[in-house]
């Protein structure tokens, strides 16, 4: 399964082996200056000219240790709020809130991963072909989604996979970094309408972007199966902003 996954791969076996379904990706732009605060010390990759604020919403169905253990009740729905860095001359993400519908994820994550997870009122529904996201967090963000008939694939533009083709998380506080890899195929992309019907959770979280009911880049992907390793602790370097 391995094989066909991007990625590093690090030596240490692998924490968990998830399945996500129904992603969808919101990216804004967003000032530099408003992320400095939740970063630790990092400094935020400027991508076509930009920094950038992306929320990804998703469904879980599962989440299992390599032995087959559960990590998870059942099937539950999150919202990544995130910005992109560098570290190491890689391509990476940073977590800036995680609202997730898992009490029990999210205190796993906060602790072992020491990540921005919370547990939040986060749900997903379904309606014949009309899908729906709503999260209740620091902010309130509500998206409605329709996959097109046919299930069309498409081919991301450049800007979108620089956004959306990384394969690690960083993270930073107290002069250390800790960076997280994960492997999954890379997205298969496919036709949907998103609209986005309320959005306070940027605004909540100190992110000011030109209309947050308007995404200037979104994104569907009908699922991926991902594996994660726990995250590595460094000193700061150079090589992280």
């Amino acid at each position: 399964m391995l094989a066909s996954f991007a990625g590093a791969r690090p030596a240490q076996p692998w924490a968990t082996l998830q399945r996500w379904r129904d992603l969808v990706f919101l990216h804004w732009r967003v000032e530099a200056g408003a992320l400095a605060p939740l970063l630790g010390g990092l400094a935020p990759e400027r991508i076509d000219g930009s920094a950038w604020v992306s929320a990804v919403c998703m469904r879980t169905p599962w989440i299992v240790t390599p032995g087959g253990l559960p990590l998870s009740a059942g099937e539950y729905a999150q919202v990544n709020l995130r910005t992109y860095v560098r570290h190491a001359g890689r391509p990476a993400v940073s977590f800036l809130h995680v609202c997730c519908g898992s009490r029990m994820v999210a205190a796993m994550v906060r602790r072992l991963g020491r990540l921005p997870y919370h547990a939040a009122q986060v749900t997903a529904r379904r309606e014949g072909l009309a899908h729906s996201y709503r999260c209740r967090g620091p902010g309130i963000l509500a998206v409605e989604f329709r996959p097109r008939l046919g299930g069309d694939r498409r081919e991301p533009a450049a800007l979108e996979e620089s956004l959306l083709e990384r394969y690690a998380s960083v993270s930073a506080a107290g002069g250390r970094v800790r960076v997280g890899e994960l492997a999954h195929a890379p997205w298969e992309l496919c036709e949907a309408d998103v609209a986005v019907r309320t959005n306070t959770l940027l605004g909540a979280l100190g992110m000011d972007v030109v209309d947050p009911l308007r995404p200037e880049l979104v994104a569907f992907a009908p699922a991926a199966t991902a594996v994660t390793w726990a995250p590595t602790e460094e000193a700061r370097s150079a090589g992280s902003r």
